[in-house]
């Protein structure tokens, strides 16, 4: 959910108390200390980040391009260890989803053998985040970021709503530019990818644009979400796609598949071919509701050019 703020008068409140807000929710996000039981803390901290760096882009003008460079560097290291250990959380999941599944039901063993090798990655990665958490922390990148704009606010008169103004037809223009048609094949997943981070950027954007025009803004979105979800669908396929091969290849360099006519090479070899089948018929449902969003976007953006 967008974050709250209370009702200001002068633009100045007005971005103060959403540089503040911005920054309290993402120092109370990584107050948690990310856990295997708990995926819901990694999604907080990297939804606060994405958030807090929207609003330092939006507000470049009151602080150094050198040292905004560098709170945006650090913020998205931090969080994309986080969105790693997402992915494994992810891929397990699917696994056992497949191991339901009667298609799968022969391959019950090269599941386990995925899974097992999912989870030691995972609990290695969890055992380091507590650290890589007091690291970061330890840099206070959100008192650096309020005593830098605090130093500045009172030279700098930028109107808020201004900037919103022009950074969300920016980011629209960036969108048609992107937006998804009926081909024959479907676009690569590097083009979809950068569709969906244009999405992202125009949504926290959006987001604080609401505060000007609420009932404007929140049905775009909605549909933002909707269509985030969908594309983020289809890059999380991608992604398990490619560990799930590298790690066939760590299997197969254990004893796993070494052995051309032993029993578990056929089986991996024809669980692999299954996956990659699946993944496509998946993707290919997928992108046909991309599609659908991606018009119902496209006919509101029109109207914030």
């Amino acid at each position: 959910m967008p974050v709250l703020i209370r009702a200001v008068k002068t633009p100045r409140e007005h971005t103060t108390t959403l540089i503040n807000d911005y920054c309290t929710a993402f120092d109370k996000a990584c107050n948690r200390v990310p856990s295997p039981d708990d995926p819901d803390i990694i999604h907080e901290i990297r939804v606060s980040g994405r958030r807090l760096r929207t609003l330092l882009t939006l507000y470049r003008a009151f602080f150094d391009s050198k040292i905004l460079y560098h709170w945006h560097q650090r913020i998205r290291a931090y969080t994309g260890t986080l969105g790693i250990a997402r992915e494994y959380d992810g891929i397990l999941a699917f696994l056992q989803e497949l191991s339901h599944k009667k298609k799968f039901s022969r391959y019950t063993q090269i599941l386990k053998l995925y899974g097992r090798y999912f989870h030691a990655k995972k609990t290695d990665l969890y055992r380091q985040l507590p650290a890589d958490t007091a690291a970061f922390k330890k840099e206070r990148v959100t008192r650096r970021i309020l005593r830098t704009y605090q130093g500045h606010c009172l030279q700098k008169q930028d109107s808020l709503h201004a900037q919103v103004q022009k950074s969300i037809r920016k980011s629209a223009k960036k969108i048609l530019a992107h937006s998804l048609t009926r081909t024959a094949t479907i676009p690569r997943n590097k083009k979809l990818h950068r569709f969906r981070i244009e999405i992202k950027n125009f949504r926290y954007t959006l987001e604080i644009g609401a505060r000007f025009y609420p009932a404007r803004y929140t049905e775009t979105i909605a549909v933002c979400i909707k269509l985030q979800n969908i594309l983020g669908q289809i890059q999380d396929f991608h992604v398990w796609k490619k560990r799930m091969g590298t790690a066939s290849i760590v299997l197969g360099k254990k004893g796993y598949t070494t052995d051309k006519q032993a029993l578990g090479y056929r089986e991996l070899t024809a669980c692999k071919k299954l996956f990659s089948s699946y993944f496509k018929k998946k993707r290919a449902r997928l992108y046909k509701k991309a599609l659908k969003y991606s018009g119902k976007l496209s006919g509101r953006i029109r109207s914030f050019i």
